[in-house]
C-alpha cells in the first residue's frame, strides 16, 4: 500500500509519497489530529541526536507533478539501468539508538522516538482497521493495520536531526545522494531522485540541488513519462504544465468524451491516500482547488480532499464543468466523511470517485454516496 505524502515545497506545504492507500481509498477520511505531550524522547545516538526545539518546524519538500524519466531529468547523468548501490540496511533508520525500518511494529519506533507526536487517523481503504499517522518535529511515520499491530508503511525525515543509513539526509547535496547510492536511480527530476529495491525504495526531495525532505518506504513510486504540454486554464502556471503532461499521456486521438473521462477516472487510482486535515473555512474556491490540486501532483498523495480537486481540475482541462462534493460514503458498514468530484454533461450532474463511481447520478448512487 503506497501512501500520499502532501508536501509544499518551501513555498507552501502530503508524498506520495509515500505510503497510502491507492485513490480508492479517500473516501475513508475521518481523521482529527490529537497532541500526545508524553515522557522526554530518548536521546539518539550521535549521528541522529534529538532536537531541542519544542516546536515542530515547517517541511517543505520539493514538488512532485507529472514525473520525468530518470534518463529526461536534468543534473548529473544517470544510469536507470544501473544497478543502485542498495541493501537492505539502506531502508532503515537509527532513532533513539534503535534501528526502524518500514514494516515495523510502529510501537518500536514510539519507543525509541517518544511519546511527544501528534496523531491522526481514518479508515484503511485496504485493510481491516485504521490507517494512522504519527507526527514528531522531526520524522513521521505512516502506519497500516495488520492484525493487532500497526506497522510502518513510510518514514518521513523532515529535518537534519536524522538521516538514511549511509548518512543521507535534509540540506545535503543531489552531489551527495548520488555519491553514496550511485547511477542507478530509478526515477529523477528537478523535484526529486529515488532509489528501488528488495528492501523498500528511497526518495530524496530537492530543491535546487538541495535535499529537503527523505522518504523510506516499503513500496514503490508512481512514475509517469513527461510528455508535450495541452495548456489548459487552472491560473496556475505549474498546475497547467502538469495537468497537461498528464493528459498528453493519458488521452489518445479518436477517443470519445467518455473514453476520456474514463481515462481521467483510471488515472487517478495510481494517486495514494493519507488521512490529513484540510482547512475549508472558505469553502472551494477556484483558488483553493487548485491549490490542493497542485499538493497532489507535487506529491502523489493525499486527502480525499485534494484527490476530489486534481479530479475537478483535470474533468475542467477537458472541456466539462465540474465542481467538488462534500458528502459521505460507505466503508465496513458505516457512512464517513468523504469527498469526491462531479462532472456536468448536457447540464446532468454525474458522480465521479475512481474506485467507487463512474459517471453515476445521485440517484444511482443514494446506497453509497449521500452529498
Amino acid at each position: 500500500m503506497q501512501k500520499m505524502y502532501l508536501f509544499i515545497p518551501a513555498i507552501i506545504v502530503l508524498s506520495v509519497f509515500p505510503a497510502g492507500c491507492a485513490v480508492k481509498a479517500a473516501s475513508a477520511y475521518t481523521s482529527q489530529p490529537v497532541s500526545k505531550p508524553g515522557d522526554t524522547p530518548t536521546p539518539a545516538p550521535v549521528q541522529n541526536p534529538e532536537p531541542d526545539a519544542a516546536s515542530k518546524p515547517t517541511y517543505a519538500p520539493a514538488p512532485q507533478p507529472a514525473m520525468t524519466p530518470a534518463a529526461n531529468a536534468g543534473g548529473p547523468a544517470g544510469n536507470p539501468g544501473a544497478a543502485a548501490k542498495l541493501s537492505n540496511s539502506d531502508f532503515t533508520v537509527f532513532i533513539g539508538g534503535k534501528k526502524i525500518k518500514p514494516g515495523d511494529d510502529i510501537e518500536n519506533a514510539v519507543e525509541a522516538r517518544g511519546s511527544d507526536y501528534e496523531y491522526s487517523e481514518a479508515i484503511s481503504c485496504e485493510h481491516d482497521g485504521m490507517d494512522k499517522t504519527y507526527s514528531y518535529n522531526n520524522v513521521e511515520f505512516y502506519t497500516y493495520p495488520d492484525g493487532s499491530a500497526d506497522r510502518i508503511d513510510e518514514i518521513m525525515l523532515i529535518t537534519p536531526d536524522y538521516q538514511t543509513y549511509k548518512g543521507i539526509g535534509v540540506n545535503d547535496s543531489l552531489e551527495k545522494v548520488i555519491d553514496a547510492y550511485g547511477a542507478g536511480y530509478s526515477d529523477k527530476n528537478e523535484y526529486y531522485i529515488t532509489y528501488e529495491g528488495p528492501g523498500g525504495a528511497l526518495r530524496f526531495y530537492l530543491t535546487g540541488d538541495t535535499v529537503t525532505g527523505v522518504s523510506i518506504a516499503r513500496d514503490g513510486y508512481q512514475k509517469d513519462d513527461n510528455s508535450a504540454v495541452i495548456p489548459t486554464g487552472t491560473g496556475n502556471e505549474e498546475l497547467d504544465k502538469a495537468i497537461g503532461d498528464i493528459l498528453s499521456q493519458i488521452i489518445k486521438p479518436g477517443m470519445s468524451g467518455e473514453e476520456k473521462l474514463k481515462a481521467v477516472y483510471n488515472h487517478m487510482l495510481d494517486y495514494g491516500w493519507r488521512p490529513m486535515n484540510v482547512d475549508l473555512t472558505g469553502g472551494y474556491t477556484d483558488q483553493k482547488i487548485a491549490e490542493l490540486a497542485l499538493y497532489l501532483v507535487r506529491n502523489g498523495k493525499g486527502s480525499c480532499e485534494h484527490i476530489a480537486c486534481l479530479e475537478v481540475e483535470l474533468i475542467r482541462a477537458l472541456g466539462y464543468e465540474a465542481e467538488p462534493v462534500i458528502g459521505q460514503r460507505t466503508a465496513h458498514g458505516v457512512f464517513v466523511s468523504h469527498h469526491w468530484a462531479r462532472v456536468y454533461i448536457d447540464g446532468v450532474g454525474y458522480n465521479f470517485d475512481p474506485g467507487f463511481v463512474f459517471l453515476k447520478t445521485d440517484e444511482e448512487i443514494i446506497s453509497t454516496h449521500h452529498s
